[in-house]
C-alpha cells in the first residue's frame, strides 16, 4: 500500500512539472511579464515595413509626425500600446496575433528615439 501511494505521489509530481512543458517563459503572470524592454532597431523595422496591415510609417510619416494619423511624440507608451490595440477613430487596431507584445514595445521604443 506505501508502495502504491508513493508511486501515485509521484505520477502526480510528473504529471504536474510536465503540464508546463512547451511553455517557456510562462509563469501564470500575465504575458506582458515575458517582454523584455523593447528595441528601437527592432522597432524601426516594424515601424517602416509592411507586414499583413499597414506599417505605422504610412500613416505617421518617417518622424512620427502625421501623414494621415496623429503626431506619435505627444503621447506616452501606455497611450500607444492602448491605441495600437483598440484602434481609435480612423486608425485600424492590431490584436496578439498581428502584432506581439514584444514588437509593440519595440516599435515603442522606436517611437522614442524619434
Amino acid at each position: 500500500m506505501k508502495i502504491y501511494a508513493l508511486l501515485v505521489f509521484l505520477g502526480f509530481g510528473m504529471l504536474v512539472m510536465y503540464s508546463n512543458c512547451g511553455k517557456v517563459g510562462e509563469t501564470g503572470a500575465s504575458s506582458a511579464a515575458s517582454v523584455t524592454e523593447g528595441d528601437a532597431i527592432r522597432g524601426a523595422l516594424v515601424y517602416n515595413v509592411d507586414g499583413t496591415q499597414l506599417a505605422c510609417i504610412t500613416c505617421h510619416g518617417s518622424a512620427g509626425t502625421t501623414v494621415i494619423g496623429v503626431d506619435l511624440k505627444t503621447f506616452s507608451a501606455n497611450d500607444i500600446e492602448t491605441a495600437v490595440r483598440t484602434g481609435p477613430g480612423t486608425m485600424l487596431s492590431y490584436s496578439l496575433s498581428d502584432l506581439t507584445d514584444q514588437q509593440l514595445a519595440d516599435v515603442i521604443a522606436y517611437i522614442q528615439t524619434l
